[in-house]
């Protein structure tokens, strides 16, 4: 399929930069709640100035977005501690986790090889990415290690109105696979249509395979959009400072980091949103009991049965009016 070279038309709002917020104590991030929801519902992230870098604080402030999820290397509270320990990885060494190393992170979203069935306590859930994660930085890079952030929602809304073609492409089941370890999600569109006005984007670009002939497409696709300056936004972390993001909108991925010196070394702290959306499913008869074919999922379920949020957020990929009626 040959695709256009994007046309001149009115500008579609690109990414608006997310608001950064102060705050001097767990009061006033208490008070400042509802304002921050606004903002990420807005922009797809935001960064709070907290009153300290400590791993308590991080716990508290993810309690206001929902249930900490499970990682295969988090603790047993659901944090990931980020910080490269290699110049690179041999390819005897090499697994997912380029946060381990200092060498560029790619785009991604988080946790795009997830796709199974994850037990929870004695029930069973679909098991999809999270839905927000939170990077606390406890000390940024000496040099290096800044965050690119892509708007997904402002991309898909210029495919839709300058390449509809590419859009439909990019909305196709089967298109995309997606893996990590012995993970792998089959069959997924670049935006996955999750309601009737919602869609989530699900990427990586050093561990995705796409279909042959729709491969070209989508390697236009990241040069003319994922790749533009027009959708993207960057910004250092720096010392006490935790950035929310909205994992089924934002794709991200950073810079590469130096090494020199101990004192140098990023050091980030990692949180992850289960995803209330994703849905409970039943056994149609016993045949599942005792069966282990999901035992390793169960390490992605939720940390906690409670959460401190005010109110469920709006998350995901919404379409401009202009680009709902083409």
């Amino acid at each position: 399929m040959k695709v256009a070279a994007p046309q001149t038309r009115p500008p579609v709002p690109t990414i608006t930069k997310g608001g950064t917020f102060s705050l001097e104590s767990p009061y006033q991030l208490l008070q400042k709640i509802p304002e921050i929801y606004r903002e990420i519902e807005k922009t797809g992230f935001v960064v709070l100035r907290a009153w300290d870098n400590s791993e308590k604080t991080l716990l508290k402030v993810a309690q206001y977005f929902g249930r900490i999820q499970g990682h295969a290397k988090a603790d047993e509270r659901g944090l990931v501690t980020v910080t490269p320990e290699r110049a690179t990885n041999s390819p005897k060494e090499f697994d997912r986790n380029l946060s381990k190393t200092s060498q560029e992170f790619l785009l991604h979203t988080d946790g795009s090889f997830m796709n199974g069935i994850c037990p929870v306590e004695e029930k069973y859930f679909r098991l999809g990415p999270p839905g927000l994660f939170l990077l606390q930085c406890v000390r940024p890079a000496s040099v290096g290690g800044e965050s690119v952030l892509l708007d997904a929602e402002a991309v898909l809304n210029a495919l839709v109105n300058e390449q509809p073609e590419l859009a439909r492409i990019a909305q196709m089941p089967g298109l995309l696979h997606f893996f990590g370890g012995d993970q792998v999600a089959l069959d997924f569109p670049l935006f996955e249509r999750l309601a009737v006005d919602r869609y989530r984007i699900r990427f990586r670009l050093d561990l995705a395979l796409a279909k042959s002939e729709n491969a070209a497409s989508i390697r236009f696709l990241i040069d003319k959009f994922f790749l533009s300056p027009r959708f993207q936004t960057r910004r250092r972390l720096e010392s006490n400072e935790i950035i929310v993001v909205d994992n089924s909108r934002i794709v991200h991925g950073r810079d590469g980091i130096s090494l020199e010196g101990t004192e140098g070394a990023r050091l980030l702290r990692r949180a992850w949103i289960w995803d209330e959306h994703n849905a409970e499913v039943e056994a149609l008869s016993n045949s599942l009991s005792g069966l282990q074919a999901f035992e390793r999922a169960r390490v992605y379920g939720p940390k906690t049965d409670a959460d401190l949020r005010l109110r469920p957020l709006s998350l995901g990929i919404r379409l401009s009016r202009q680009a709902e009626s083409r």
